[in-house]
């Protein structure tokens, strides 16, 4: 089994794995389950989809979309036991132990807390630069600096509104249009496109060096 460090670098080098993002919607799961929560479903599709030696329809048993869990297992090669094996050095065909299954884990999360901190790093360093870029007063003209001007007022602030009762948590499976993984089916995703098929394994193809 390969350490994550290694596995991340050959990620990396992959288009296949990098075009992979949490949509909207998915977004919007993390931000309001919170990422402990999302991170316990994993463990649950881990055990029920990947862990048995002969998994149902392994390699169509990930859907694209309908769970960030879903998307970080494409992006991180755990979808299946066959890219399980390839990627990460994990054999096909016995039930994954307790340190397999962390692994796979270890794995989503680390991706999913990538993830979202490269969107929320995102949005800070836009409002930065616009921080930064806003003249001063005296470098603009138009802006007052007279000595008499009363500065202005602050505004009160606003009350906050009670924060509805979160809805009882449960896993959130996919329809049946999320099926199969290996063969998308019709529907719009939330994405542009339809992820490209990964290139076979050859020498020169898109996978970790050994």
């Amino acid at each position: 089994m390969r350490d994550l460090d290694t596995v991340f670098r050959a990620l990396a080098g992959s288009a296949f794995r990098r075009r992979f993002r949490l949509g909207a919607a998915e977004q919007e799961y993390v931000r309001t389950r919170g990422l402990d929560v999302v991170i316990g479903h994993a463990h649950d599709f881990v055990a029920r989809r990947l862990a048995p030696a002969s998994p149902p329809n392994d390699g169509r048993q990930t859907p694209w979309r309908g769970h960030p869990v879903f998307i970080a297992q494409h992006a991180t090669a755990t979808c299946c036991r066959g890219c399980l094996e390839k990627w990460h050095g994990v054999p096909r065909g016995h039930a994954l132990d307790d340190a397999e299954r962390a692994h796979v884990v270890a794995a989503i999360e680390r991706w999913l807390r990538g993830e979202t901190a490269r969107r929320t790093g995102g949005e800070a360093t836009r409002y930065v630069a616009v921080a930064r870029d806003r003249p001063a007063a005296r470098d603009d003209p138009t802006m007052s600096t007279a000595p008499d001007a009363p500065p202005p007022s602050p505004a009160a602030p606003a009350m906050p509104l009670p924060a509805p009762a979160p809805p009882a948590d449960r896993i959130d499976e996919a329809s049946q249009e999320s099926f199969p993984a290996s063969d998308p089916p019709s529907w719009e995703p939330l994405h542009p496109g339809t992820p490209d098929p990964e290139p076979s394994d050859t020498p020169s193809s898109d996978g970790p060096t050994p």
